[in-house]
């Protein structure tokens, strides 16, 4: 990467360091109080703590297991090996049944997947698989449009929390070399349900459609060689991201390979508190063995894009950058 501008350096890296996602600060939110409905006998004072809190239209959940020596992890009976990886999930009920939302649909973008399975749009979020023997921390971030589905006002929700299985991989030795076995028991130790009240805002929904960018290639910044290695020196692998609010990620595009251009036409839908709102555009390079870095970012009026034909940004590294919107109006 070809810079000659310390200002446009400086921008660039604090895009690709700070700009990827907000951390709320816990002592500044309100505490969510819940009911607890059910729970297994594991999942009590000794070993687990759930809390809700909402901050800025987000809930923030957090989920600790503690003093894990003395939790009763199974133990496969064979290899006398204790397990101890598991992974959660956290499904989100409303009059008994799971909400519909095209939440998770946004989310998987941000990890360039596609969930084609027939629950796709249930409100349901998966941690990875965790090892809890040194006790761990979940922490979750759901913001209130994915109640988009759900009427404005006070609302009472149910959500289920819970873990199905426990799993560990043993490293064995055999005559030449070794092997790999994975065991697995269907134990649940960990799970509760809960219910709570949330005070769901008004959500609009909108269209933002997007047309392709074109990076600049001047005295200022050149995208050639910017994905360096050892083999060859390429263009940068480009996407780019809508952020809502303005400093939360929301999804991206898919990204295209070694150019100084993004050719794609992308739609996403909106989902947003105020008819008169704002959203952030950021622009990204890929990098499988790095973090991505930062090539521009900008905050976009709502307004702005509502015409006839695209609206042409340029800002930072992009030299051109065409989006529209369409407004459709609140859904809840």
């Amino acid at each position: 990467m070809k810079l000659h501008s310390v200002a446009l350096l400086f921008s660039i890296i604090l895009l690709s360091s700070c700009i990827r996602e907000r951390n709320y600060d816990i002592k500044t939110a309100t505490p969510v109080p819940y009911a607890q409905i059910s729970k297994t006998a594991a999942f009590n004072d000794q070993f687990a703590s759930l809390t809700l809190d909402s901050i800025n239209n987000v809930l923030l959940i957090n989920l600790i297991i503690k003093n894990a020596d003395k939790i009763p992890f199974p133990i496969n009976d064979e290899y006398k090996d204790t397990l101890t990886h598991t992974a959660f999930n956290l499904e989100f009920l409303y009059n008994g049944q799971i909400i519909k939302s095209d939440y998770c649909s946004f989310k998987s973008t941000l990890r360039w997947t596609n969930d084609t399975t027939e629950n796709k749009k249930d409100l349901r979020l998966t941690t990875d698989t965790i090892d809890l023997s040194g006790g761990s921390l979940f922490s979750f971030k759901l913001p209130y449009y994915a109640f988009h589905h759900i009427k404005s006002g006070k609302q009472k929700f149910t959500l289920k929390v819970y873990q199905t299985l426990f799993m560990d991989e043993l490293r064995l030795k055999t005559d030449s070399t070794y092997k790999y076995l994975k065991l697995y028991d269907p134990k649940q130790l960990f799970a509760t349900e809960i219910s709570f009240e949330l005070n769901i805002p008004k959500i609009y929904k909108s269209r933002l459609y997007g047309y392709g960018l074109q990076l600049r290639n001047d005295s200022i910044f050149s995208p050639a060689g910017m994905d360096n290695t050892i083999w060859n020196s390429s263009y940068p692998d480009i996407y780019w991201s809508v952020f809502y609010p303005t400093d939360m990620i929301y999804a991206q595009t898919p990204y295209q390979k070694s150019t100084d251009r993004y050719e794609g036409n992308d739609t996403f839908i909106l989902y947003h508190y105020y008819k008169n709102d704002s959203i952030g555009i950021g622009v990204y390079d890929h990098d499988n063995l790095s973090p991505d870095d930062g090539l521009g970012y900008k905050v976009v009026d709502l307004r702005s894009m509502e015409r006839k034909y695209p609206k042409r940004l340029s800002f930072d590294a992009i030299k051109s950058m065409d989006l529209k919107l369409q407004q459709e109006g609140a859904v809840n």
